[in-house]
């Protein structure tokens, strides 16, 4: 696609965002009031959070340490529910590629899971699932113009923000949930370019063969992808994270491969002294 189609896309997307923002804000049909009671009902009275990420330090975890937490998962981890019986309390799927890549594939793993799609991108597709979540999610906001000071934002009954990863995303759902303690497991931004790939598109490709980046050597594998830009991953998760600390949330990352500023790396096998209440 060239420069001008781009534009054109963006310009396409950026409308329906604002669009779909305004009826949010609206709370038009209790579009608004509905997510959010859903999403709140799931957590209940669950005071801890675990943000799953898809990297291969995500191996580590058991179905025993997330059992009295809330939990978030994205994009292909659906096959990590196969393997391992884990289910997440929240699934998000937060672009295109993710939505075409794993809704359907999702489902079928477990019809009663919880997806939640920005609001303009589910009614892009025109998505159902029976328990389909929607948030006032603003990808646009993560493009050029705020590269460098991203938006972010815990009050989800006004809007959220992309910048370069779904875990961005899940940190701002936690965030406004309320919780005392978030662990981010299989956050590893370890990222090597495959050596078998085929371009198809700026930034997007499929990998021939393995993915030796994931959980799994299924993950990526024959199905496109976008070129993961690390750094920008990494100053947005830390960006959340201290955002976070400043209101008195305890982050611990169970990371045997990356860090964070300000973020304490831990032990697995030392997880239920940090769940422990203080």
């Amino acid at each position: 696609m060239n420069m001008i189609g781009r534009a054109l896309n963006f310009i396409k997307l950026k409308l329906q965002e604002e669009f779909y923002s305004y009826l949010w804000k609206l709370d038009f049909q209790n579009i608004k009031k509905n997510n959010l009671k859903k999403i709140k009902t799931l957590k209940g009275e669950k005071r801890t959070c675990f943000i799953l990420g898809n990297g291969s330090s995500l191996n580590l975890i058991d179905e025993k340490d997330l059992s009295n937490s809330f939990t978030i998962a994205s994009n292909s981890f659906h096959i990590f529910m196969k393997e391992k019986k884990i289910k997440p309390d929240l699934y998000l799927l937060e672009d295109d590629l993710a939505i075409e890549n794993n809704f359907s594939e999702t489902l079928k793993t477990d019809e009663e899971i919880n997806i939640c799609v920005p609001i303009a991108l589910s009614k892009k597709y025109r998505l159902k699932a029976k328990n389909l979540i929607n948030l006032n999610y603003k990808k646009t906001y993560g493009y050029p113009q705020y590269k460098k000071n991203p938006k972010l934002s815990f009050q989800l009954e006004e809007e959220c923000f992309f910048s370069e990863t779904v875990t961005y995303f899940a940190l701002q759902i936690a965030g406004y949930l309320n919780f005392e303690k978030i662990f981010l497991v299989g956050i590893d931004l370890d990222y090597k370019f495959p050596s078998k790939v085929k371009k198809v598109g700026k930034n997007k490709f499929i990998t021939i063969g393995e993915d030796r980046n994931h959980f799994s050597t299924k993950y990526n594998s024959n199905k496109p992808w976008y070129l993961p830009n690390i750094k920008r991953m990494k100053f947005s998760i830390e960006l959340a994270c201290n955002e976070l600390i400043r209101k008195d949330v305890k982050i611990y990352n169970i990371s045997n491969i990356s860090n964070f500023k300000n973020v304490e790396n831990i032990d697995k096998k030392y997880i239920e002294k940090f769940l422990a209440n203080d």
